[in-house]
C-alpha cells in the first residue's frame, strides 16, 4: 500500500496499538525513510526495516540477472540513501 508514502506521510496503514503484538515491521515505503508506521513500531519497541533496504537489493538482483555479476551493494545503498536523505531535506 502506498499509505505513508510522500507526500501523505502523517499516515499509517494500521493504528500504532496493533503493532504492540510483534516483533518486527518492515516498510515497503522509501520516501520518506522512516514512515509513520516505521516511527510507530519502534515506539512499540519493534525491530524496524525501512523500504530502502528492499529497494536495494532488488535492484541489486535485478542487476546480477542482467550482467551476471555480483552488484556493489554497499555503493547502491550508499547513493541511495544520500539520494533519499536529499529528498527528505526539501
Amino acid at each position: 500500500t502506498p499509505i505513508g508514502m510522500h507526500p501523505d506521510i502523517y499516515s499509517s496503514p494500521v493504528p500504532k496499538e496493533v503493532l504492540k503484538n510483534y516483533k518486527y515491521v518492515m516498510d515497503a515505503i522509501y520516501n520518506p525513510l522512516q514512515t509513520k508506521l516505521l516511527k510507530d513500531a519502534a515506539a512499540q519497541d519493534c525491530r524496524v526495516l525501512s523500504g530502502m533496504e528492499m529497494f536495494v537489493h532488488q535492484g541489486a538482483a535485478q542487476l546480477k540477472l542482467w550482467t551476471k555479476k555480483d552488484p556493489p551493494v554497499e555503493l547502491m545503498k550508499k547513493i541511495v540513501l544520500e539520494r533519499l536523505l536529499t529528498l527528505e531535506q526539501r
